[in-house]
């Protein structure tokens, strides 16, 4: 008599799916993180390398607009920082004037531009526009000289090139000093925490609310006077006639890595600058003098009771 067997209970199968889907979910998530992780802007070597990217630079064009719509264009050529070129323009929209200025170290020239017509009645004045003026030559301001109406300090790059922020292209040794006197000395700085993304002039920027540490700024300006040509007493005397202010807002473009703007705000004075044409700024031919300094301050002088009510 064969025994009867049963046969085997078959085991009910566990559905995976669940689990394998919520795997590949999970894995996903961690991608995308590692992903974010490779490709988002780090804040910290976005700002140094910005700082860097200033200090191999050849050329580069810089606008300011106040809250008058006044404006000064300025346009370097520091790709031989000891042979460095500024040439300026400063438009005054409501007294149609314009100041058009270019300086080497050796050579320094202003105009002022507007249309003579405008001045007929008074000959004093229509002989002092469109005129280039020479100021510095070979080096050397003439004995008469002096400061009138703010002229030189768009057209001397003892001044124009120094201040806040230092463009010029520096071989690496020099770059390399420099960025360390920057960071050991906190010339600037800034919280990580309050840096967020933003955009400026049309890109895609990182925005920090940066620190000026006004004394290590004018050390780091004498520090590179020499680097430029020039000493350091040259330098700092323009820098203390300057007004720094104590905080300004970068913007440092994430995909060319450079700052292209700074925004500053000195009670109640708002203004913004832009930073353009990296590289690429042409400032031009120096121009060839109508007029030397000390005949034109003589031209000033008579017209000064016209210029008072410019």
């Amino acid at each position: 008599m064969v025994k009867k067997t049963s046969a085997p209970t078959k085991q009910p199968t566990k559905d995976l799916r669940p689990i394998i889907i919520l795997g590949i979910a999970g894995l996903a998530a961690l991608l995308a993180i590692v992903w974010g992780s490779l490709t988002s802007t780090n804040p910290d070597k976005l700002f140094w390398t910005a700082i860097n990217n200033t200090l191999s630079t050849k050329s580069v064009s810089q606008k300011l607009v106040d809250q008058q719509n006044d404006s000064i264009t300025l346009l370097y050529d520091v790709a031989n920082p000891k042979q460095a070129k500024v040439a300026t323009k400063v438009v005054y929209p409501a007294s149609q004037i314009e100041i058009d200025g270019y300086g080497s170290g050796q050579n320094t020239y202003v105009r002022l531009v507007s249309d003579a017509s405008l001045y007929k009645d008074t000959p004093s004045l229509q002989q002092l526009f469109n005129r280039w003026v020479q100021i510095r030559n070979g080096g050397k301001l003439p004995g008469t000289y002096s400061e009138v109406n703010g002229l030189d300090g768009n057209t001397e790059p003892r001044q124009v090139l120094f201040g806040d922020i230092i463009f010029g292209n520096f071989d690496t040794k020099e770059q390399q000093t420099l960025v360390k006197y920057i960071r050991d000395h906190k010339v600037y700085s800034y919280d990580k925490r309050k840096v967020k993304d933003s955009t400026y002039d049309g890109q895609d920027t990182k925005e920090y609310i940066v620190s000026l540490n006004k004394d290590a700024l004018r050390n780091l300006n004498a520090q590179m006077a020499p680097l430029f040509g020039f000493s350091a007493q040259e330098v700092t005397d323009g820098f203390d006639k300057g007004t720094h202010p104590a905080t300004a807002t970068w913007e440092i473009a994430t995909k060319s890595k450079e700052l292209i703007g700074v925004k500053v705000s000195i009670g109640s004075d708002k203004n913004a600058t832009t930073y353009y044409k990296y590289n690429s700024t042409d400032v031009g031919s120096e121009p060839k003098a109508d007029i030397q300094w000390d005949a034109y301050a003589a031209l000033m002088l008579s017209a000064q009771s016209d210029l008072i009510n410019l």
